[in-house]
């Protein structure tokens, strides 16, 4: 449960009247609390017991607890006559244990939701750690106050996700500092979120109006961790956050471009994908960049305004660097828009779009070029390639036979890592029967996503995580193969729950 990142709703600084958590039975830092507990939860408000989260399901409350393998169902829940205090009762822990609980959200009868969370440490043990941890969460041009900092056991970027949050601590105040007490001895990587919840299957993800930052105090767009000594005190363990909102493309190009000039001085962009709505912005962004001298590639992601090197080692089928003075992904969209792109948002279903920034176009290099393509449940998906140095419209997919792939090519999957989609692009230089499955690292096959003859041209697939039965699968890494006509080829993927 919460490996990585659910993200709903906006925590802002407390005003008076707002829904506030007063007090907790038994109180954060309480040793020796018994295997069968009692918890209680008092609010300044009734609570409004109509309400419902995602996560947990048919709860008034949301809230979420780890180690979340070691807890039972309770046994009762009840409320006082003021509807003030929530008590669960017969709440089974396991002995010798320490919890990290967080009240996420609750609504009032007022209809307030709760100003921020409140985490709370507990233990069935004699005695909790004694070490802390301090520092500021900055966010620039916002409040920082009511965001949270986990303290995640591993990369939650990296295979097999954060793994067990070991503490948490909400931002206070406008001067944006926290602290963190009781941390056991360990090694620690902080993430710093604000607006977030909880889905059903008690997982963190993102959405408009959510911040998200690392601690990262090298600036190099890869996490790094701190370490804290058995009753260790540490502080100035700072973090920045950045925003979640939907961004252009170029919007972190110069950031990305100085971040691929510090891996390697000669490095230089070659593609740029994204998942764009229909004004061109898109809450994730791959950048990837080519070192001739080191024969190497390596890109970047962001989320909104947040900037982090991806975790992978996959190549690219281009070397041939983007022309400069690329439109921005407005620009390219609005063009794809007018182009027909616009007529089948309003003839199909449950239309997406993607955007990918190329130099080479199946055996046109001559030009750089935004690939537009639209997909809908209702209607064959819709390529549309606009000239990335004019912005003007130059082709529909299969318009020209000179544009159509040269050979069978299976492209990174993107986002990746991803949670809780990606999508998975292949090229077909003429029609065969293709397979398209994914496999887990031992080769076993969970999930087939596509049997069938396709026509030539490039295809599209998206894969939710999910196995043939319809069931989540665990984080990790999982390789996607296609099997076209006699060419076979292998993609790896990161899962990150």
């Amino acid at each position: 449960m919460v490996s990585m990142f659910v993200l709903i709703l906006l925590f802002a600084a407390p005003l008076s009247g707002q829904f506030s958590l007063i007090s907790t039975t038994p109180p954060h830092g309480t040793t020796g609390v018994d295997t069968l507990a009692t918890l209680s939860l008092t609010f300044n408000a009734p609570v409004d017991t109509t309400a419902r989260f995602a996560y947990p399901g048919e709860f008034f409350l949301s809230l979420f607890f780890f180690p979340d393998s070691l807890v039972g169902e309770p046994d009762t829940i009840t409320l006082s006559s003021d509807l003030k205090t929530v008590t669960i009762q017969g709440l089974h822990l396991a002995p010798e244990t320490n919890y990290l609980f967080v009240i996420v959200d609750g609504v009032s009868l007022a209809g307030d939701s709760l100003d921020q969370p409140y985490p709370f440490l507990i233990s069935t043990g004699p005695a909790l750690p004694n070490g802390m941890v301090s520092g500021a969460v900055n966010y620039p041009g916002s409040s920082a106050e009511g965001s949270m900092v986990f303290f995640f056991e591993r990369n939650p970027l990296e295979p097999g996700g954060g793994g067990t949050i070991r503490n948490g601590a909400v931002v206070g105040g406008s001067s944006g500092s926290y602290s963190a007490d009781f941390m056991p001895g360990g090694t620690y990587w902080l993430v710093a979120l604000q607006n977030f919840a909880i889905d059903e299957t008690g997982e963190f993800a993102f959405i408009p109006g959510s911040a998200i930052g690392f601690y990262d105090p090298d600036g190099d767009a890869a996490p790094d961790s701190i370490i804290v000594p058995p009753g260790g005190q540490l502080s100035g363990i700072n973090i920045t956050l950045g925003s979640m909102d939907a961004v252009y493309a170029r919007h972190n190009f110069p950031a990305i471009l100085t971040l691929a000039h510090a891996w390697a001085g000669d490095a230089y962009p070659v593609a740029v994908y994204g998942d764009v709505e229909a004004e061109g912005n898109s809450y994730y962004w791959e950048y990837w960049f080519y070192s001739p001298l080191s024969a190497h590639f390596r890109s970047w992601v962001s989320f909104g305004e947040v900037v982090l090197q991806a975790l992978s080692d996959s190549t690219l089928s281009t070397t041939l660097p983007l022309q400069q003075g690329w439109v921005d992904s407005d620009v390219a969209m609005a063009a794809a828009e007018a182009a027909g792109g616009s007529a089948y948002r309003s003839n199909n279903q449950d239309v997406s779009s993607d955007a990918a920034l190329l130099r080479w176009y199946w055996g046109q290099p001559v030009k750089t070029i935004w690939l537009i393509t639209y997909y809908s449940s209702t209607s064959a998906p819709l390529q549309l390639i606009i000239d990335a140095l004019s912005g003007t419209p130059v082709g529909l997919e299969g318009a020209k036979p000179e544009m159509l792939p040269k050979e069978v090519a299976l492209y990174p999957n993107y986002p990746n890592p991803f949670n809780p989609a990606t999508t998975i692009r292949f090229a077909l230089p003429e029609a065969m029967e293709v397979t398209a499955g994914i496999y887990n690292i031992a080769g076993q096959l969970v999930r087939t996503l596509f049997t069938g003859r396709r026509t030539a041209g490039v295809h599209s697939l998206m894969w939710d995580g999910t196995d043939d039965n319809g069931q989540p699968l665990a984080s990790g890494i999982y390789l996607c193969r296609l099997q076209a006509g006699t060419h076979s080829a292998v993609r790896k993927m990161v899962l990150v729950r």
